[in-house]
């Protein structure tokens, strides 16, 4: 019965934790959200204690817990994707990968690694990332979205101008919709520049019906939208 209920105690230590950071990426707009990270961390721990139960020695369990390390770092690599100029996942992939290391703390009964790790954890994907855009350390990185008024066109001119300033601008694909051309830029703004500055000046090119900022760190859609 107790151990029964030490299995209960970690399990469910671990789904708290792991589905604590995985509702931080769920609600940031990320992919590997609670469910995912709740399965690393039970399958961690589940790991960890499978080897325990059946008195393996410290050297077969240490190469347990360097597998579970290399099998999440695999699955974390799944998480990264690259768009343009934009890459996402890298911070859902460390996430996941020290998911697994909290499920193996709390899985060893290292249940003060496990929480610690998870506060820290906790500190770093939230205020560390207010913190990145309070201090501006990080330029903007996004795909805007321009809908021309039928008749219009992006102008080149306003491209070479943004290019000027120091707009990075990697790809750009153009497709005719019922309202009119829809240009859909990946951009990365100068730290100088804020985003919705760069919309505002956006939103005075003539022709324009509609402009959209999808913001690539956050997830969200910042939307700025304009209907003449």
């Amino acid at each position: 019965m107790e151990e029964i209920i030490e299995l209960l105690i970690k399990l469910g230590l671990t789904l708290i934790l792991s589905g604590i950071i995985g509702l931080e990426r769920e609600v940031t707009g990320h992919k590997a959200g609670i469910r995912t990270l709740i399965l690393v961390g039970i399958g961690a721990a589940s790991f960890v204690m499978l080897a325990d139960n059946i008195s393996l020695s410290d050297s077969e369990t240490g190469r347990i817990i360097a597998g579970v390390a290399t099998g999440l770092g695999f699955l974390g690599a799944g998480a990264i994707i690259k768009e343009g100029i934009n890459v996402k996942g890298l911070t859902t992939a460390a996430s996941i990968w020290v998911t697994a290391a909290i499920g193996v703390s709390v899985g060893s009964g290292s249940y003060l690694i496990g929480i610690i790790t998870f506060s820290f954890t906790i500190i770093v994907l939230s205020l560390f990332a207010v913190l990145e855009r309070k201090l501006n350390l990080k330029p903007d990185t996004g795909t805007i979205r321009v809908v021309m008024e039928k008749g219009y066109s992006l102008p080149r001119r306003e491209l070479r101008k943004l290019q000027k300033d120091g707009v990075g601008i990697q790809r750009m694909k153009m497709e005719n919709t019922r309202e009119g051309l829809c240009f859909t830029l990946d951009v990365e703004l100068p730290r100088r520049i804020k985003v919705s500055d760069f919309v505002e000046r956006t939103s005075g090119i003539e022709g324009l019906r509609e402009v959209e900022w999808e913001d690539t760190e956050q997830g969200g859609l910042r939307s700025y939208l304009d209907v003449f």
